[in-house]
């Protein structure tokens, strides 16, 4: 398990959308619309990442929870920064799912897609960690995405809560599901 942290700037930045098409995912996007919609009624939702940190492709249909809160922290430039470099490396033989704590109050639990023997990118599974709280780190990210905390922590509490273990036990039924 990894421990990964983000410092964001005091401004407010505009937080894009994925940036690939259909043509250019990793994945086929209908595989990743299947799989995401199975995910998300366990309370997560997935996201294919590409080896520089960016989000290439999001579930389309994400709870509240994952829409206003989860996936612009995992846009933010200083999240991709992150990931690409001081992520973790699954470019040997084997690897298998990590979790890491990238983003305040969420547990985030991946592996690498491979394709012929090349990774082209990271799925990942984010989850509402088991301990999500209205602490500072939370507070500043609500802060910085302009969200009401309170009404946050309504939306988290509509989730599941999972550990890191669990995320990453979610996050092998998500390879194996996509080698199926």
């Amino acid at each position: 398990i990894r421990e990964m942290t983000v410092s964001m700037s005091s401004q407010a930045v505009e937080i894009p959308n994925a940036t690939e098409t259909a043509a250019d995912l990793a994945v086929p996007e209908s595989v990743l619309e299947t799989l995401s919609s199975r995910f998300r009624a366990a309370g997560l939702c997935v996201a294919l990442l590409n080896d520089d940190g960016t989000v290439a492709w999001h579930d389309p249909s994400p709870g509240p929870f994952f829409q206003r809160y989860v996936l612009p922290l995992l846009q933010h430039p200083d999240v991709a920064g992150q990931v690409a470099a001081r992520g973790p490396s699954f470019r040997e033989p084997g690897a298998g799912p990590a979790a890491w704590h990238m983003l305040p109050g969420v547990v985030v639990a991946g592996f690498p897609h491979l394709e012929k023997k090349q990774q082209v990118g990271v799925v990942v599974v984010a989850a509402r960690h088991s301990g999500f709280s209205l602490g500072e780190d939370v507070m500043r990210a609500c802060g910085r995405l302009g969200l009401d905390a309170q009404w946050l922590a309504r939306q988290a509490d509509e989730l599941p809560a999972y550990g890191d273990e669990a995320a990453i036990c979610q996050a092998r039924l998500l390879a194996g599901a996509l080698r199926d």
